[in-house]
Formats: structure tokens, C-alpha cells, sequence
């Protein structure tokens, strides 16, 4: 459900701040209003103009979350020298943030379990990822006119990188002791980009 949107974004952000420490503390599900309330400080009025209910804050805490990592994503080509240098950048960022957001694990499970059940957390995700593969779509896009990558199908190659994406911060999520985050995460992503280079441009994935 929508939160109402203003220009109050400093209270806002503390709000949402706060909801992220109920969430990771108690749980999605056990989480009330009252107990993100008191965290923050606030009145009640206050985060009820906000946010009218717990859904709502949890759209508003992940679609922070993914907004900020889309911005740092659509920066790609534009910060790096090639196309695959600045992807392989994006993903030790992404790694980065896996790390800072570790407490927040308990809700993304709780988020991916609520995908299958609820029509508007299917529809986020439907959207975020919709947003991920244009702005993968691009990227990859722009390293054939390059002359960096083959000419591979641009929509199916979005696709996969946005699996791997998720496959990786799912693996995080679930089975944490399984990989060591930045190496297995920047190993999976050259094995990718190694099949998208053009002959010319094709390097070695680096031994283990």
C-alpha cells in the first residue's frame, strides 16, 4: 500500500529508518505500528500521516533499498572506463551493501515468502525487477555498440544478469556460510561477462 508522499523528507526518512530497526529486530510479521512509533520517537499522528499501515512502510523501506542500488546501476557506463570494468564495479557495491544491510536479512526472507502470497509485494517485485532489466538492458546494449560484448540477445542477457543478481543475494540470505560474498560474487559475474566479451576483448576468469 502507497504512503503519502510530501515534503517532509527528513521525518520520513526517520520513520522508514526506524521501521528497518523494528523489522530486522522483531520480524515483519510480529512488528506493529505502535512498536515503530516508539522507536522512532515521533507522535502517532506523525507516522500515521505517513505510512497508514505496515505495508506501507514496507514498500517505502525496499523501495528505498532498491532505488538507491538502480541509481548506482543506471552510473555504470557513465563512471567506468568499459562497459565490464563498471558492472564488475556495481557488483562489488552490491556486495558492499549486502554486508551493511546483514541485519535486515530475517525481513528479506520474509519478503520473498510474501511474493508468493500477496498481490501488491508480487507486483513490487514485478516492477523492480522490470526497472533492473532496462537499465541491464541498456548496459549490455551499449557494450555491443562498443564493441565489447558479442551480439547476444539484449533482453534474455537482462534477464540473467538480473537472476544472478537476485541468486546471489537470495544464496546470502539463506545459506550465508556457503560463500565468501565478494569473491563467489565477483568469480560468478567475470564467468558471465567472459561469455558476453567479444573475441578481441575476451580475458581468462583469474584461477581461484
Amino acid at each position: 500500500m502507497p504512503e503519502n508522499s510530501d515534503d517532509g523528507g527528513v521525518s520520513r526518512d526517520h520513520i522508514l529508518d526506524a521501521a528497518v530497526q523494528v523489522f530486522a529486530e522483531k520480524g515483519y510479521h510480529a512488528a506493529r505500528m505502535d512498536d515503530v512509533v516508539a522507536t522512532s520517537g515521533l507522535s502517532k499522528g506523525a507516522v500515521y500521516w505517513h505510512f497508514k499501515s505496515k505495508d506501507g512502510l514496507l514498500t517505502a523501506v525496499l523501495r528505498r533499498l532498491l532505488s538507491g542500488e538502480l541509481g548506482k546501476l543506471k552510473r555504470v557506463p557513465l563512471e567506468n572506463g568499459s562497459v565490464a570494468d563498471g558492472l564488475l564495479a556495481f557488483v562489488r557495491q552490491l556486495t558492499d551493501g549486502l554486508e551493511r544491510i546483514a541485519v535486515l536479512r530475517p525481513l528479506m526472507l520474509d519478503f520473498y515468502a510474501m511474493a508468493a502470497r500477496r498481490d501488491w509485494v508480487r507486483r513490487l517485485v514485478h516492477e523492480s525487477y522490470a526497472e533492473y532489466r532496462a537499465a541491464l538492458g541498456e548496459i549490455v546494449a551499449e557494450g555491443i555498440a562498443r564493441g565489447e560484448f558479442r551480439p547476444v540477445p539484449v533482453a534474455q542477457t537482462a534477464v540473467a544478469l538480473t537472476a544472478l543478481f537476485e541468486g546471489v543475494t537470495l544464496m546470502r540470505v539463506v545459506d550465508p556460510d556457503a560463500m565468501e560474498l565478494e569473491r563467489d560474487a565477483d568469480f560468478s559475474f567475470r564467468l558471465i561477462l567472459d561469455g558476453l566479451r567479444a573475441p578481441a576483448a575476451h580475458r581468462e576468469v583469474a584461477p581461484d
